[in-house]
């Protein structure tokens, strides 16, 4: 009953805690609708909150389980969309699984232990710790596999992870001996919630705007911006002319189809306020937090952080979530691409002209699926590094505090997944191109 402000931040600090036991008793209790509606009030608070702002509203709309099944259906596509909202409770994982049939819960026992320790430690380490936690942890693939078990045969997936599962590459897990993206189409979310407030129109005259390599050592991401600001018809913001004033001029100029940012980037997994990336100034490249690009009367659809590092959340204010890809959220952007650890520099290059090249078919079809355009990419860069020279290697990183992550590499599996598994999708998975 609190209305958005402070004073219902602090309530929700307080109190962060209640939820997920509440929702765990609830679900003990054979109610899983309950559980599930319970967890709502706790997520994604920064987003949901900022999103009912700008809509002009006192307060936020919680979703019930109806308003999910609304919101779900309201996607649209061939197949149909399961909400699965992961919670991490202290004897293992539980999925609620929400569809036009309702809710059903699945938990998996589990020794979460292992996903905390995948999640923290030694920073240059822990790309590799969570690659081989997806592919190896037997709690997690079991966790997975109950999930599909319980998923109709064809359907989109669309997550809402909680704790350290945020940061987890999912969509890695093998299911059947192949990953769990290749068997569905997978994308993420804050929380449902997010749905009510994401706008699922573009149109091809709205602005686009790139901009990269801002302190001149990214070759392939200057090349990266150069392509693809071809495709869209509009002049990049390359070296210094990639700053947060110009940017931000840029995006006040109109309504945004897409914004492209190739670039270094910035996540911490501690601390979530710490996340940024790397822009051109008139003292010399420095570290910008989203916050300092998106004022109130921005409005993207599409926003594609080609850095590393972009995806990952961590925590503010003890229990908030929050890094560059949750600033662009709470910013208002209905779809956004980001990186989950450090890539290379060719590599994102090669992903990305992919990417476009599959987004500006669909965009001449009228529905911008973007589940499918990741897919594809993902699968022309699997392509292209079996027949590289530099398979594997990590020279070029987009992140200036990160080392090499490939030596002594444990399986070729892990080196592989490494360079094709970070980008993720955030938000709306589907746009709709209007005339």
């Amino acid at each position: 009953q609190v209305l958005i402000g402070d004073g219902r931040s602090d309530v929700a600090r307080g109190h962060a805690d209640v939820f997920p036991k509440l929702a765990r008793l609830l679900r003990l209790a054979g109610q899983p609708d309950q559980a599930f509606e319970t967890l709502q009030a706790i997520k994604a608070r920064r987003v949901g909150e900022a999103a009912a702002k700008r809509a002009g509203a006192a307060s936020e709309t919680l979703p019930r389980v109806a308003d999910a099944i609304r919101l779900l259906a309201d996607l649209g596509g061939a197949a149909p969309t399961v909400f699965a909202e992961l919670s991490v409770e202290k004897d293992g994982l539980t999925a609620y699984l929400v569809d036009a049939a309702g809710v059903r819960a699945v938990h998996v026992a589990a020794n979460v232990a292992a996903g905390h320790q995948a999640d923290r430690g030694d920073i240059n380490e822990r790309p590799r710790r969570l690659v081989q936690y997806c592919l190896e942890d037997p709690d997690l693939r079991a966790f997975v596999g109950a999930i599909a078990a319980a998923l109709p045969e064809r359907c989109r997936v669309l997550l809402s992870a909680s704790g350290f599962l945020v940061n987890v590459p999912l969509h890695l897990v093998p299911l059947d001996g192949r990953p769990w993206c290749e068997r569905f189409a997978i994308s993420t979310i804050p929380a449902i919630g997010v749905l009510q407030y994401a706008a699922r129109d573009v149109s091809p005259r709205d602005l686009t705007t790139v901009g990269g390599d801002s302190r001149h050592d990214l070759p392939h991401a200057a090349r990266e911006c150069a392509a693809i600001a071809d495709l869209l018809k509009t002049e990049p913001l390359v070296g210094g002319d990639c700053s947060a004033i110009n940017i931000r001029a840029r995006l006040q100029a109109g309504h945004h189809q897409l914004l492209h940012l190739a670039l270094h980037g910035r996540g911490d997994a501690r601390r979530g306020a710490r996340a940024s990336v790397l822009l051109a100034d008139a003292d010399g490249p420095r570290w910008v937090g989203l916050h300092e690009l998106f004022t109130r009367d921005v409005s993207i659809r599409l926003a594609v952080l080609s850095g590393c590092s972009t995806a990952v959340a961590g925590p503010l204010h003890g229990h908030e979530l929050t890094g560059v890809a949750g600033a662009a959220a709470e910013a208002g952007v209905s779809s956004i691409i980001a990186c989950l650890w450090p890539v290379e520099d060719a590599v994102a290059e090669h992903f990305m002209t992919e990417l476009y090249a599959i987004i500006l078919q669909q965009r001449d079809d009228g529905v911008i699926d973007l589940v499918a355009a990741m897919d594809g990419a993902r699968t022309a860069l699997r392509q292209w590094m079996a027949g590289a020279g530099e398979r594997g290697q990590r020279r070029n990183g987009r992140d200036l505090s990160l080392g090499p992550l490939d030596d002594e590499a444990p399986a070729a599996t892990v080196a592989d997944a490494l360079a094709w598994a970070p980008f993720v999708l955030i938000g709306r998975p589907v746009l709709t191109v209007t005339a």
